[in-house]
């Protein structure tokens, strides 16, 4: 029994303790307990007899069982996350763990301090959710603000206004609504959710709430009835004097107060931030003249973490933060039960290596698909992480929109724009679907741009690392959209990265991808040569015939000098008044194929030169198919089709 590598116990209905004799499995890889009704402590400290003795252990998981006391810290416990401790209330441990009983003791220490402390600032907490008021929805902003009516209107800034409303239980605030025109609006307004959710002080303007969808973005902020620090100093009918006569009834309490404020923001716990833009007309003023520093638009907002990634060349996933992303409103767990009509299997439509996609109808009609993620399932908090991360910031018609998340410590989900068409898979595989030739070259234009956009356009190159037909979703108008991005990689500041574990699917996989886990937008472009073969010629990299030295890669190269014989055959008897063009295009797009698969990687072609090769094949075939169309176009495209031109 020492020589055991992996233990697995899941789903059964053992109970009692965790024996201790576990710890003697001195070759334990992989420990899995989840899901029975264990109970008592973990197992205790005696000498050797403790998990901790583990030293090659993994990964565990004693998720949904019901032990207690202390996570242990030692060992292989140091890189355990709170993925291996779900739905434990009785544990405590490390902060990383999130287990239930921990967060009680903080909340109950905070509490307690708060109550014993002379200090004017509360002892900071970051709890999962801010300190909202309530979910606000827009037409509730609309009618508090009389539809934002010129004679609600406080107060202009360079990105948007600011409105006094009232809320339908009588709250009064102030609605700052951001102009999503100008430029820096979107993050203008992710950078002030992001101060703002996680300060309090009393000299700081406090949040409410937020309300955000795709095209709206505002936030709904304490009311100031006294208005700012400017008007006081500059209007005629306004007047400070220097000395108190009510407690900071006064500029010099003012002063004091907005110092106070600046030092708050300085001296948050493992974050740094400065107000770039503090000037009278952001200093608001209560009743009672308490001074309270507001519009943290400029702020900057660095984090000891982001200072570290700044300063490292190694690659590093940027850590996820959905709070305030682009959505449209907060969705809760509930809902999304009652839109799947709880995850009922005739709304299935799809199923990954980590969860189930759904599809559902939300509360106001709209139709979305609903990606749950089996918490169950080794890598799934990392991959909900990845792709929330890299769809949140992304915005291209060829990319799957993210329309919001869910999360909690027993549940993750992202809500999807909902794609009718299905995949490009089951376009053509199903024997009731058919795709002409026109149609596929659009939609492998269509991929080709979104990788372009990943690439070459985003701020940081995107890797992939999964494209296959089956992350090719298609809308109702048969426009392709990637999907997908749990395993992607954020290149930052360098070309490729090394992954330690290969994740990606074996037949669409890059060679030094698959071998030495080299991460390298190249190994996105290997995909899309195999897909691309793969789309004309109808057959899988794995299908059986292809086994030992035969891929798909080499069969097609091999048929280089009749590719007629590999080409799916119902290309072959489509009806076209321009036939003798075929052979020709058939050969430029296998041509394209095998530049995106070369060896070495460094020879491999772009996507840019890719999209550019397959819109020239696509207009040639215009300008033959319809004459009157070459006219109109510019003087230096090509006027006819030659195979050599692309």
């Amino acid at each position: 029994m020492k020589s055991l590598l992996v233990l697995d116990l899941s789903k059964n209905q053992f109970s009692g303790n965790i024996p201790s004799t576990i710890s003697l499995l001195q070759n334990l890889l992989q420990l899995f307990l989840s899901h029975n009704k264990l109970q008592g402590h973990m197992p205790p400290n005696l000498g050797d007899l403790s998990l901790e003795a583990l030293k090659y252990l993994k990964y565990l998981n004693v998720s949904f069982i019901k032990v207690q006391g202390e996570i242990p810290n030692g060992g292989p416990f140091a890189n355990f996350t709170a993925e291996s401790f779900i739905s434990n209330l009785a544990l405590c441990g490390a902060p990383r763990f999130q287990v239930m009983a921990s967060i009680i003791l903080v909340v109950l220490f905070i509490l307690w301090k708060r109550r014993h402390t002379k200090s004017e600032t509360p002892v900071q907490v970051d709890l999962p959710l801010p300190r909202m008021h309530r979910m606000i929805r827009h037409q509730e902003l609309l009618y508090a603000t009389s539809y934002f009516g010129e004679d609600n209107l406080i107060g202009k800034g360079s990105l948007g206004m600011v409105y006094k409303g009232v809320l339908s239980d009588g709250l009064i605030v102030a609605v700052k609504v951001f102009n999503l025109e100008l430029q820096g609006a979107f993050k203008s307004f992710e950078v002030e959710c992001e101060v703002m959710r996680n300060i309090r002080h009393r000299n700081l303007a406090k949040i409410i709430n937020s309300c955000f969808n795709l095209d709206f973005k505002a936030l709904v902020l304490e009311y100031m009835p006294n208005g700012s620090l400017e008007k006081w100093l500059y209007s005629h009918n306004y007047y400070l004097d220097f000395f108190p006569k009510i407690k900071n009834y006064d500029r010099c309490g003012i002063r004091v107060g907005t110092l106070r404020s600046l030092t708050a923001l300085n001296g948050l716990t493992g974050v740094t931030a400065a107000a770039c833009c503090c000037t009278s007309e952001f200093v608001a003023l209560l009743k009672l003249y308490r001074c309270l520093l507001n519009c943290f638009e400029c702020v900057q907002l660095e984090t000891v973490a982001a200072a570290l990634r700044r300063q490292t060349k190694l690659e590093t996933l940027v850590q996820v933060d959905l709070s305030h992303p682009r959505m449209r409103t907060m969705i809760s767990q509930q809902e999304i039960l009652y839109a799947t009509s709880y995850f009922c299997e005739d709304n299935l439509i799809g199923k990954g290596s980590l969860g189930m996609v759904y599809k559902g109808v939300l509360s106001d009609g709209l139709i979305v698909a609903v990606k749950v993620f089996n918490l169950e399932l080794h890598g799934a908090f990392k991959s909900f992480e990845v792709e929330c991360e890299v769809m949140r910031n992304i915005c291209h018609r060829n990319l799957a929109k993210i329309i919001n998340s869910c999360s909690n410590l027993d549940f993750k989900a992202l809500v999807l724009e909902y794609m009718p068409n299905g995949s490009l898979e089951k376009w053509l595989y199903s024997h009731n679907y058919y795709l002409d030739f026109f149609q596929r070259l659009k939609i492998m234009i269509d991929v080709a741009s979104g990788l372009e956009y990943l690439h070459h356009d985003y701020s940081n190159p995107v890797v992939h690392c999964d494209l296959k037909p089956s992350n090719v979703l298609l809308d109702d108008n048969m426009v392709a959209h990637i999907s997908d991005f749990g395993i992607a990689k954020l290149l930052m500041g360098s070309v490729f990265m090394k992954r330690t574990k290969t994740l990606g699917t074996i037949g669409y996989m890059a060679p030094e991808y698959g071998s030495e886990g080299i991460v390298s937008t190249k190994g996105d472009i290997y995909s899309y040569g195999i897909m691309l073969m793969e789309t004309f010629v109808r057959k899988k990299p794995t299908d059986e015939m292809f086994m030992e030295e035969l891929t798909l890669k080499s069969w097609v190269e091999s048929s280089a000098n009749n590719i007629m014989e590999v080409i799916d055959v119902d290309l072959l008897i489509e009806e076209d008044e321009k036939i003798s063009l075929r052979p020709a295009c058939f050969s430029s797009i296998i041509t394209l194929a095998l530049d995106c698969t070369v060896e070495p990687p460094e020879k491999r072609i772009n996507m840019k030169d890719v999209v550019v090769r397959l819109k020239k094949i696509l207009n040639q075939i215009y300008d033959v198919r319809t004459p009157q169309l070459r006219k109109n176009r510019h003087e230096d495209q090509v006027p006819f089709f030659h195979p050599e031109l692309v």
